[in-house]
């Protein structure tokens, strides 16, 4: 054994990002064949949208990619808010090019672009973290957390847009400006939460005085967002960024104090709720010592965001999942930047056990 590993020839250990494909392959192999393999189980097509019947089932939220993917100028007739859904552009229009225009490949290209994007989101963020330091395999609690599971599970937008977030997030780390701004404006147009992340990138630039490069950088992440919002509204007269769960509740943790089923709440409240008022008041005090740290900024604006959630984004449990996906991302790479070593497995430790029991309940993801 020890020759073995003078040798080099021991076999090495699978990285954050194969891992995460591993996990991710199985999860759909599972899905695929519990439902008859038809790949539409993953988009969870409701009648009310697919065929325009009010007294059909809903459906979920992936199903709206779909349509925009199917038939990108002829969807709005099958979204429950057209101007709100096409501002998450950039996801259902890849997986058109992707299937090559052929609505039968669409289903398929949407699952192919989340695979891939859980993947590779592993394996940027255990880089990220092993370069500061912290186990590369911490970051395996990403692709773990039940916002991303469901995420898979259900063709949503999270998985894109948190990869290009956190490759925005890599280039800011090597002062690659340019690139970093063209990443975060891409996941901006696959969703809009991306943006959480731009004033950390923006505030640590003011600080540091650097105006002019703050204001490039702004203008570039945000050009492509409001010319798209401004077409929406001259093509469907409406704005995306006003649609439902649009705003903030006045009251810290309302909207998820009053929004759902007591056993949710309770869930909410206790396993999440609390975990995430602990690391805003740990990045407040961070940044009265270093404000110049962007991962800090990240994970206060993060943690805001969900602390001032609205009550109709709170009422689906998973959807406030989905949501503090970001806060995943931030708290991991705050504990590396700031040597949090014991708080990151404490964050794994916390998180990571609900969402192994919810995936494993009958429903959730078969």
């Amino acid at each position: 054994m020890a020759d073995r590993k003078r040798d080099g020839t021991e076999k090495r250990r699978p990285s954050p990002g194969m891992l995460a494909l591993g996990i991710s392959c199985l999860i759909i192999v599972l899905v695929y064949l519990a439902h008859g393999c038809d790949p539409l189980a993953f988009v969870i097509v409701g009648r009310k949208f697919d065929l325009n019947d009010p007294a059909g089932n809903v459906g979920y939220d992936g199903q709206f990619a779909y349509y925009i993917a199917r038939d990108p100028l002829g969807a709005p007739a099958h979204l429950d808010d057209p101007p709100y859904r096409y501002q998450r552009l950039l996801y259902p229009l890849l997986a058109r090019l992707l299937a090559l225009g052929r609505p039968a490949w669409v289903p398929w290209t949407l699952l192919g672009i989340n695979i891939v994007s859980v993947s590779l989101s592993a394996e940027l963020l255990g880089r990220m973290l092993g370069r500061r330091g912290l186990d590369p395999y911490l970051a395996m609690l990403l692709p773990l957390w039940l916002g991303q599971i469901f995420a898979l599970r259900a063709d949503l937008n999270e998985p894109l847009c948190y990869l290009l977030v956190i490759g925005a997030l890599w280039y800011d780390e090597g002062r690659q400006d340019i690139l970093s701004a063209l990443a975060l404006a891409a996941g901006a147009l696959t969703k809009e939460t991306a943006l959480l992340f731009l004033p950390a990138v923006v505030i640590v630039m003011a600080v540091r005085k650097e105006w002019m490069r703050a204001l490039r950088y702004s203008f570039i992440t945000l050009l492509p967002y409001a010319a798209l919002q401004i077409g929406l509204y001259v093509w469907l007269g409406g704005w995306g960024f006003v649609g439902k769960g649009a705003g903030f509740e006045w009251l810290p943790f309302y909207g998820l104090a009053v929004s759902g089923l007591p056993a949710a709440r309770i869930l909410l409240l206790v396993v999440f709720a609390l975990p995430v008022a602990v690391l805003l008041v740990l990045a407040a005090r961070q940044l009265l010592r270093t404000p110049q740290s962007v991962h800090a900024w990240a994970l206060l604006i993060n943690c805001l965001f969900i602390v001032f959630l609205t009550r109709v984004s709170a009422i689906d449990v998973l959807a406030v999942f989905r949501l503090a996906t970001g806060v995943v991302i931030a708290g991991l790479l705050f504990c590396a930047a700031h040597r949090r070593r014991r708080l990151a497995r404490a964050l794994v430790a916390i998180w990571l056990p609900p969402s192994m029991i919810a995936a494993m309940i009958p429903g959730f993801l078969l």
